[in-house]
């Protein structure tokens, strides 16, 4: 996947939070200050208001972990079509290969029989007498099970995790670094959202109009951060030992 797409699918998301927050603002725009608060049409649109808030929430974390997501798939996937082998990759991918080749060992259901099966496979492989077998073998193209990231989770925290794991440098500027921690309140309110611990109406009225634009912008300058150093990453494909390194 190219910079250029992904900003497509980017792009593409963050219209449906511009609308949304449009429909939000033109709407409040139709409540009268003078009207009282009882009158049975401006609580029924206040309520939808509400929910509409919360609904944007969803919109801004699903926003977070697809590009998230695509960010580091398309590290993984630059390895694959490059058919980049196990030993040409610097540490940090030698342990994703690995942490892929073993993921679906450490199932609470797997058993050592399994664990022991599946080194057999990886040795057999690797020591085959047939080299080419061997070789193919260790492309990433050949994981066992592919890289994906775990859903649910994704907020500052676990994107600086990943971007070490993935030996990916991620300097964020003091003007985005200071209000980042908002990805965190995103994740925790669509949590309780998605697990029902707070209904819609309840995360919305705590919100305003005013809250959601400004977050919107703080995780815009964030995410775009992130698909920049991303992107760089594969272009100068980082991903070669130090000892290898192939032509930009």
């Amino acid at each position: 996947m190219t910079k250029e797409e992904i900003e497509k699918s980017y792009s593409k998301r963050f219209e449906e939070i511009e609308n949304m927050l449009n429909f939000i603002k033109k709407n409040e725009s139709k409540i009268e200050p003078k009207i009282k608060p009882s009158d049975k049409h401006t609580a029924d649109l206040k309520k939808s208001l509400n929910i509409q808030k919360a609904s944007t929430i969803l919109l801004l974390y699903n926003l977070m972990e697809s590009t998230v997501s695509k960010a580091f798939n398309n590290i993984i996937d630059d390895i694959k079509d490059n058919n980049v082998s196990y030993t040409d990759v610097s540490k940090p991918f030698q342990k994703i290969w690995l942490n892929c080749n073993y993921q679906d060992v450490f199932d609470v259901s797997a058993s050592f029989k399994t664990y022991k099966n599946r080194t057999e496979k990886i040795l057999e492989n690797i020591f085959s007498n047939e080299s080419n077998e061997s070789s193919d073998f260790l492309l990433f193209s050949n994981l066992i099970t592919p890289w994906q990231l775990t859903g649910g989770n994704i907020e500052t925290t676990q994107i600086k995790k990943l971007c070490k794991n993935f030996d990916v440098t991620f300097n964020v500027p003091q003007y985005v670094s200071d209000n980042a921690s908002i990805l965190i309140d995103i994740k925790n309110k669509r949590n309780q959202l998605a697990h029902g611990d707070s209904s819609f109406e309840e995360i919305g009225v705590a919100i305003t109009t005013a809250d959601l634009i400004s977050w919107t912008k703080e995780v815009d300058a964030y995410l775009k951060l992130l698909i920049q150093v991303t992107t760089d990453f594969v272009h100068e494909k980082r991903y070669y030992s130090r000892g290898k390194v192939e032509p930009i």
